[in-house]
């Protein structure tokens, strides 16, 4: 547990959990209450809410993070914090991912939330991001009765994706394996497409790239064993979205939706034929925010279930952020 939490946590029973990241192109809030029962853990959603900051737009570029990614993210999270201590949260957990571990003006973005907040900001490694992420996913129930060689969890952010699967027989972290690529939704629109809408070639730039990446990964992580894999990240959701056309985002709808890589394929070649205001009035673009990077999101999918001999992708509404209120329910602040 950080420090600077047990300090919160103090002698009282904790119940009310708020996890808050800053990813590279969203930062988002829930905060749960978690009781622990007889057949293990069980969170009941209080709020949740995202806001798309678009922090990580220019790390790749300039090593550093924007100012106004800085400004907007710091009020997003301000607001976060507001809530969850009008909803009386007991511990809030504030985490930070790709963009802040590879930004050389993180300091920066910690300065401002703690000055504006009073919550320190924890930069966790992507191993870290990948323990919470799966444990998220996996608390959802999805899958039971799988054998964990059968799996694996793609966290597909705005600068990075997390491959995540078991090599052995069980789901706990010792088992786990865990591939980084430095590739997002976010930094492959900005690396790669620059036509609105984007051209043939950029797609084919878009998914070339990507499949160049998992080509390595594959070697470390596909196997016989692999039939399915779990989606999650903005990308993962939005696809969802598209496929089933609401307009309003439902996350009981959304979560367990499968997508087919022919699914993958039709709805890529849909989003790139249009423009960016052309995607942001889709059916099923629940958030206009994400209309410009949803081309390369749906990208990643699409390669890792091609070069992953995977013809499904099943999306999860549940990851890091349900992750990591667990992680806190076992902190045992108590």
């Amino acid at each position: 547990m950080p420090e600077y939490l047990a300090l919160r946590c103090g002698e009282i029973y904790v119940k009310r959990y708020t996890a808050i990241n800053i990813g590279s192109n969203s930062s988002k809030v829930l905060v749960a209450d978690c009781d622990e029962l007889n057949d293990g853990l069980h969170l009941k959603k209080v709020f949740t809410d995202v806001v798309v900051t678009g922090i990580g737009k220019s790390v790749h570029e300039t090593g550093r993070l924007t100012k106004e990614g800085i400004d907007s993210t710091v009020e997003a999270v301000a607001g976060f914090t507001d809530r969850a201590e009008q909803l009386k949260s007991d511990i809030i957990w504030l985490t930070a991912t790709e963009a802040a571990r590879t930004a050389e003006n993180s300091d920066e973005l910690k300065s401002e939330i703690s000055n504006r907040t009073g919550f320190d900001l924890d930069i966790i490694p992507y191993t870290k991001e990948s323990e919470l992420a799966f444990s998220g996913v996996l608390s959802t129930g999805m899958m039971n009765g799988i054998s964990p060689k059968e799996v694996m969890v793609v966290d597909s952010g705005g600068a990075s994706t997390e491959l995540i699967k078991s090599n052995g027989d069980t789901f706990e972290a010792k088992d786990m394996a865990v591939v980084s690529l430095k590739v997002g939704a976010a930094t492959l629109t900005q690396e790669l497409i620059a036509h609105d809408p984007p051209t043939r070639e950029e797609a084919m730039k878009v998914c070339q790239h990507v499949n160049y990446l998992l080509d390595y990964a594959s070697a470390d992580l596909a196997g016989e064993d692999l039939k399915k894999i779990y989606g999650i990240g903005g990308a993962a959701t939005t696809m969802a979205a598209l496929k089933l056309g609401i307009s309003d985002f439902d996350e009981e709808s959304v979560n367990g939706t499968v997508m087919t890589l022919d699914e993958c394929r039709e709805l890529f070649d849909k989003v790139i034929s249009l423009s960016l205001e052309e995607r942001k009035y889709m059916k099923g673009m629940v958030n206009p925010a994400r209309a410009l990077t949803i081309p390369a999101g749906i990208a990643i999918f699409y390669q890792c279930m091609k070069v992953m001999g995977v013809n499904e992708v099943v999306v999860s509404t549940s990851g890091i952020l349900e992750g990591m209120i667990i992680d806190m329910a076992k902190w045992k602040c108590v």
